[in-house]
């Protein structure tokens, strides 16, 4: 089965580019470019068939992130309000809930947004766009675009290779929609790939193979990419090219962080069944609530949309999220599964959840609150492993790019990686558009909006990536660093409540 559909109008829309995930950096990157790539066929390829507004907990907005939204039109003035709970502190509490800490914010509030109802503003967006796309100009391709010419559900990108005649690539998909016809795997030509598929991401698996073909070939990437990269101080090109051979096998999966997190959803009517007293239990729904003690365990709660995708009393969620060093038997089964199984969720039984509860919970935090996360039916439980990793570059520097979670995944405490894929979406729209200024030729302008892409973006990603990397090292300092009292180390853990989804914009 070979494909022969385009996205959008192709006698206006010369070039065609493929993104790969139809999550929310799939859907950002499909608005931004719509919006600046005026000459750009686009299609997106989504391999699971599910509803994907299912999937995703909570994301704590950042100041960047509201502007950027606005910008591009998915939220307008005053949209935040309907995005989720607006958090006004963060309070640090002890065992008998007695505030320990106090931090005000300043106006505008974060907001614990749902997942859901921003992949949904993204998504109704970009309909929106297709529907009036003015390059579409009779009623019949606007038809037609609804028929699933722009959006592949079930489509599995299962590699990719150059086509050195035309200079395009030639991707090679799975339609798992089609999982019962013998012709259910086709190919399509597209002049740009772009990599929107999350942290265990195929596309960049496939563009590290490629790059590493390359280099063991003493060819691969020009002489100015390499001389560009900020690989030390190295001027020569072999230790360079043996550098960055290295960091590509090393950002192949994400790493882990030597410890996990566990997370409890328990809902606003179980708390209200239970006996909640005290000032932590005051303004339950609009605060960061947190616990811990140093190098032992950092537990955050914080209000979130509820099951029905709204933030009406009674109706309302509470996540916390528990990171603490992982047990034998977690430990044994990460080892087992090596770094491409580093980000799948960890099994959890009875017997964890006891000892999680005798050795921290009943030390550390109300006791209400230990028996609700151990012992109510009700609430919802998983564990994962912290992981995280960067890409030392989120291009080939001609035909493949990646953005979001698939070129770099900071540590959950930053609360940066749905702002982060916005930054980069929006970036490589610019870099499009500030390349085709001046570049004459279509393969020198692709080439150089890469470029630039990969300079704004590698630098920005990696100061996320320190960030999350500084919390662990506050909340885990023994892991990293000498604390000499238990003074240090209150401090440490109280810069992390302040670091954790850090509101400013100074990252990106």
């Amino acid at each position: 089965m070979e494909t022969t559909s385009t996205a959008i109008n192709d006698e206006k829309r010369t070039k065609r580019a493929i993104i790969v995930g139809g999550s929310m950096a799939g859907l950002v990157t499909a608005i931004v470019l719509l919006k600046s790539a005026k000459n750009w066929n686009l299609q997106i390829y989504e391999k699971s068939v599910g509803d994907l507004s299912l999937r995703g907990a909570g994301i704590v907005t950042i100041e960047r992130m509201i502007a950027d939204l606005k910008m591009l039109g998915i939220i307008h003035d005053e949209g935040e309000s309907k995005l989720g709970a607006f958090l006004k502190k963060r309070c640090f509490y002890d065992n008998k809930g007695k505030s320990i800490l106090y931090s005000q914010y300043t106006d505008p509030p974060q907001i614990s947004a749902s997942w859901a109802n921003l992949y949904m503003l993204c998504k109704a967006k970009l309909d929106h766009m297709l529907a009036n796309d003015e390059n579409s100009n009779s009623d019949e391709t606007k038809e037609n675009d609804k028929e699933n010419k722009f959006y592949y559900m079930g489509r599995e990108v299962l590699g990719y290779r150059k086509d050195t005649a035309s200079d395009k690539v030639l991707v090679t998909f799975q339609d798992n929609l089609s999982s019962g016809c013998s012709s259910n795997v086709g190919t399509v030509q597209c002049d740009l790939l772009i990599g929107c598929d999350g942290n265990m991401s195929k596309i960049r698996e496939l563009m590290i193979d490629q790059i590493l073909i390359e280099l063991k070939q003493n060819g691969g990437l020009l002489w100015q990419e390499l001389q560009d990269l900020k690989l030390g101080e190295m001027k020569e090109v072999t230790p360079r090219r043996e550098l960055l051979t290295k960091q590509l096998e090393e950002s192949r999966y994400p790493l882990f962080a030597n410890y996990v997190v566990y997370r409890f959803v328990l809902s606003e009517s179980i708390l209200a069944q239970n006996d909640i007293t005290g000032s932590w239990s005051e303004d339950l729904f609009s605060k960061f609530t947190f616990w811990g003690a140093s190098n032992k365990m950092f537990m955050l709660s914080y209000p979130m949309v509820g099951y029905e995708k709204n933030c009406n009393v009674g109706e309302r969620l509470w996540n916390t999220v528990c990171y603490v060093h992982p047990n034998e038997k977690q430990l044994r089964t990460i080892k087992e599964r090596g770094r491409a199984g580093s980000a799948i969720g960890l099994p959890i039984d009875e017997t964890d959840l006891l000892s999680l509860k005798k050795s921290l919970f009943d030390k550390l935090i109300p006791k209400v609150l230990s028996n609700l996360f151990i012992y109510d039916e009700n609430t919802t439980v998983m564990c994962h492993p912290v992981t995280d990793f960067c890409m030392p570059i989120f291009t080939d520097f001609k035909h493949v790019v990646l953005v979001g979670d698939s070129a770099c995944t900071a540590r959950p405490h930053t609360a940066m990686g749905t702002t982060k894929a916005i930054e980069d979406a929006i970036a490589l729209g610019e870099s499009l558009q500030e390349a085709e200024k001046y570049r004459t030729t279509e393969i020198s302008a692709q080439s150089d909006m890469l470029r630039r892409y990969n300079t704004i973006r590698v630098s920005a990603s990696e100061r996320s990536l320190q960030h999350g990397r500084k919390v662990g090292e506050c909340i885990f300092p023994f892991c990293s660093c000498e604390v000499e009292n238990q003074e240090d180390a209150l401090k440490l853990l109280f810069m992390a409540v302040r670091l954790n989804a850090v509101h400013s914009s100074n990252f990106f």
